[in-house]
């Protein structure tokens, strides 16, 4: 499947879009364990720091966490959209299936996935991991860009 300049454009658009929605509403959540929640301040903290004006010691800090809490998929899945954002879609691909190896409902790892498989021309294992994705989100706002997704690749 060849995409034209304009699908591609709007691929992008949509997936610019989520990563922030998912930034937006990502926080930590105050029942886990101090350390967790460390990690989780120090997560927030690179993630400002890559959409500030200091992105590569935003993701050397991410690689660090990754390393030191490899149990923690909020950083590998961050690491994976950053690297989506970089071009770097096979480092992309091995974050997301790190996350979905551990969490296999979480619709941000099953959306992305999808997106790499859609630029890679598999639209059949696009379209299947979206509508994982979407059944899984739970947010309407997430849901409607994933449906809005799933008709670009119809399309």
């Amino acid at each position: 499947m060849k995409l034209s300049g304009l699908q591609i454009g709007l691929i992008s658009a949509t997936v610019l879009l989520i990563v922030l929605l998912f930034l937006v509403r990502t926080k930590p959540d105050l029942t886990e364990v101090k350390i967790e929640a460390s990690v989780d301040q120090q997560i927030d903290s690179a993630i400002a720091m890559v959409n500030g004006t200091a992105p590569m010691q935003g993701i050397f800090l991410l690689r660090d966490l990754a390393e030191q809490h490899p149990e923690n998929m909020r950083v590998q899945l961050n690491l994976g959209m950053f690297a989506i954002q970089s071009g770097q879609f096979d480092k992309a691909e091995v974050r997301f299936n790190t996350v979905l190896s551990k969490e296999p409902e979480q619709p941000e790892a099953l959306f992305y996935l999808g997106f790499l498989k859609a630029q890679q021309g598999k639209k059949d294992e696009a379209l299947e991991l979206m509508m994982k994705a979407q059944q899984f989100a739970e947010s309407e706002e997430l849901k409607r860009e994933i449906e809005k997704y799933i008709n670009d690749l119809n399309s």
